[in-house]
């Protein structure tokens, strides 16, 4: 599917919002490690941190980090003086447009997963000041946000600047954009949808 869009559009930018394992896996790092080398087959051009990626610590992370071929993202996670899993954002040019993405994840996960030295913020928090940064730097903010689809929606209710939010964590698709004030918001599924 990747391939065919690809061969009809020139200006492609492809993202996740982040869980590539989810709670229960029977085999967590095959899922990891067979998910991310895809990935790389398939160009991706980043992947949000989302409540998966935390469910097994940092050997998990440590595998996608090791493996992965495009830049992973967090804004709203504070790594200390370890090592820095993500970044808080990515500028990307397609057709002539500057894109910024940046992604947040649900803090209560992260929280519980005991990573030593790291601390989450927020959301609400840490997007203002960064969108409002990005938006002398580009034309266009993307947003993945690994709070499923209801706090997604909240969220561009409370936070101006926004264009797109892609909206993860829950497995419930909208078969349309639902737009909020100027943000367009879409909730991403699972496997491919």
């Amino acid at each position: 599917m990747i391939k065919s869009i690809r061969q009809k559009e020139k200006n492609v930018i492809l993202l996740d919002g982040g869980s590539l394992t989810k709670k229960g896996d029977p085999y967590p790092f095959i899922t990891g490690e067979t998910t991310v080398r895809a990935m790389n087959i398939m160009n991706y051009d980043a992947l949000n941190l989302g409540t998966g990626e935390f469910l097994y610590g940092n050997k998990l992370l440590s595998q996608i980090d090791e493996l992965a071929e495009f830049p992973m993202l967090n804004a709203n996670i504070n790594w200390g003086k370890g090592k820095k899993w993500s970044r808080s954002y990515l500028i990307k040019e397609a057709g002539g447009i500057k894109i910024g993405i940046v992604g947040v994840v649900l803090p209560g996960p992260v929280k519980k997963a005991g990573l030593k030295k790291v601390s989450v913020k927020e959301p609400i928090e840490v997007l203002p000041p960064l969108i409002s940064l990005l938006d002398k730097k580009v034309d266009l903010i993307v947003v993945l946000c690994h709070l499923g689809f209801e706090a997604s929606k909240a969220l561009a209710v409370k936070i101006e600047g926004i264009d797109v939010l892609i909206s993860a964590h829950n497995r419930k698709l909208t078969s349309k954009p639902v737009r909020i004030g100027t943000t367009i918001i879409m909730q991403a599924s699972n496997r491919g949808k």
